[in-house]
């Protein structure tokens, strides 16, 4: 069997792993696992030449040279009206709140808030997927 799948506790998640059926020693016998839960994007490890003087044979995983992989992102557009609305209100915003703290990590949080507030209405999240081909 060149695939086995084993539960990983507490996460409760599965992973896949190549078990290299190829002998690596001189005495015929294989000790080299390969772990990985993307066994999708590999094709299968080979054995290359022994490194120096050693009798132990390297093990090589290359990349598949064609896959598809979906995932989902999050972006923010920066449309030239959100810019331009967000640079007036960073002109005409009455600051003094700010100023009237003491204590600079009041000024700090204040400020803070302030300006994510108004990032997140200038420029909000938007989610999507996207699919990378690479052949």
């Amino acid at each position: 069997m060149t695939l086995k799948w084993i539960l990983f506790a507490p996460h409760l998640i599965y992973i896949k792993f190549h078990i290299v059926k190829l002998p690596t020693t001189r005495k015929n016998t294989s000790l080299d696992v390969i772990l990985t839960n993307m066994n999708n994007f590999y094709t299968p490890p080979s054995a290359m030449p022994p490194l120096g003087g050693s009798y132990h044979l390297s093990i090589l995983l290359t990349p598949s040279s064609n896959f598809e992989h979906s995932f989902s992102i999050t972006y923010r557009l920066c449309q030239n009206s959100a810019l331009l609305s967000c640079v007036m209100w960073l002109n005409i915003e009455d600051w003094s709140d700010i100023y009237s703290f003491k204590n600079l990590d009041e000024k700090m949080a204040t400020f803070h808030k302030k300006l994510i507030d108004k990032y997140q209405i200038y420029f909000p999240e938007k989610k999507g997927f996207k699919t990378m081909f690479q052949g």
